[in-house]
Formats: structure tokens, C-alpha cells, sequence
């Protein structure tokens, strides 16, 4: 995984996909918002590294799916 900051978006990218991602603070949480499969998601987290590590897991798990 490689994450870049970017003219003010978080570009995360996994082995196949790349997530173009907004990140807010609100309090303690951060809110990571992108669009995957025509829809807007939104998570609430406290902890983005953990958070990117399961997106990760669904990204690349998914798209091993899809070579067989």
C-alpha cells in the first residue's frame, strides 16, 4: 500500500485499485470518505492505519477474485 498526499486529497493506492480519498477530524475520529462503485462511502474511524489495512484486505481480496 502507498499513500500520497495530493492537491488536498489522500491517494491510497492498494495492489490493483487506487482510493481517492477526503479525510476530516472531527473531535477525535477521522472521517474517510470515496467513491466506490457509483456510490459515495464514508467511514468513521479512529484509527486510519488499521483502517486502511482491512480496505486493503477487501481490495486485494476482491480483485484476486476477479483473475479467476
Amino acid at each position: 500500500m502507498k499513500i500520497v498526499f495530493k492537491r488536498g486529497k489522500w491517494f491510497v493506492a492498494f495492489s490493483e485499485a487506487v482510493l481517492v480519498c477526503d479525510i476530516n477530524q472531527v473531535d477525535n475520529k477521522f472521517i474517510v470518505s470515496f467513491d466506490a462503485n457509483g456510490k459515495r462511502i464514508s467511514l468513521h474511524t479512529r484509527n486510519l492505519d488499521e483502517t486502511f489495512r482491512v480496505l486493503e484486505g477487501i481490495y486485494d481480496r476482491n480483485s484476486c477474485a476477479r483473475h479467476y
